[in-house]
């Protein structure tokens, strides 16, 4: 089943994107009406570094 929003008599389908950069552009062009009017969007990506993790007692710590 597919959803859609409804916004100011606009109708927003849900989508799938073949690739994340899609998504991103998407995000970013549209950052003040996810976000809102009064927000700063920031293009950082936090890469995870598994080798700097450890696991202990189901807890992850850095």
């Amino acid at each position: 089943m597919k959803s859609a929003i409804f916004m100011d008599g606009e109708k927003f389908v849900e989508t799938e994107f073949k690739k994340e950069e899609e998504f991103e552009k998407v995000i970013k062009e549209n950052s003040k009406i996810l976000f809102g009017t009064k927000t700063i969007y920031f293009e950082i990506k936090n890469k995870v570094n598994t080798k700097s993790l450890r696991y202990c007692n189901n807890c992850f710590w850095r």
